[in-house]
C-alpha cells in the first residue's frame, strides 16, 4: 500500500511498468515507464474526435461493502486513432485523469464516486493482437490510499 505521494509502481514486465499517483481529491496520474536498457514501444492513448482516451488503462476503486468500481477511460466514437509511443530507456509517458468526470460517463455507469476518496489501484492491458510489434501484456499497481 502506498501512502507517500510517490507513484505506486507495478512490477516490471518485459521492460515496462505502470505507475499510479493520487493527485487531489478525485484526480490521478497514470504513467508507463520503460525499465529496460533499450527503447520499447507501448500503446499510450487513443485520439477520438479531438479527445484523448485511455483504452488500455483502468482504475479500480475500493468501495464500501467490499465492492470494486472499475473506471474505464473511453467513450462512444465513430473514429479513433491509437497512439503508440516509443520510450527510451528510463523514459515515461504520463496521463492525468479526472476520476470524478470519468465516473459519471456512460461507460462507467453514470454514477458519481461517493464516498470519496477511497483506496484504488490501476491496471494496463494490451492484447498481442492489437499491439502489433509494441509491448503487450498486463500490469497492475499496488493499492494507493
Amino acid at each position: 500500500m502506498n501512502l507517500t505521494g510517490q507513484p505506486a509502481w507495478s512490477s516490471s514486465v518485459d521492460g515496462l511498468r505502470l505507475g499510479l499517483k493520487r493527485k487531489g481529491e478525485a484526480l490521478c496520474t497514470l504513467a508507463l515507464q520503460n525499465t529496460s536498457h533499450a527503447a520499447l514501444s507501448a500503446m499510450s492513448h487513443v485520439v477520438a474526435g479531438g479527445a484523448l482516451q485511455l483504452d488500455w488503462f483502468e482504475v479500480l476503486v475500493d468501495m464500501p461493502g467490499d465492492r470494486i468500481r472499475r473506471l474505464r477511460f473511453f467513450a462512444d466514437r465513430d473514429e479513433a486513432a491509437p497512439v503508440c509511443v516509443t520510450l527510451e530507456a528510463g523514459q515515461q509517458v504520463t496521463h492525468d485523469v479526472d476520476l470524478a468526470y470519468w465516473a459519471i460517463q456512460p461507460v462507467n455507469g453514470g454514477a458519481p464516486l461517493t464516498p470519496w476518496p477511497q483506496p484504488m489501484h490501476a491496471a494496463y492491458r494490451v492484447d498481442a493482437a492489437e499491439a502489433g510489434s509494441s509491448w503487450h501484456g498486463s500490469l497492475v499497481t499496488p493499492v494507493v490510499v
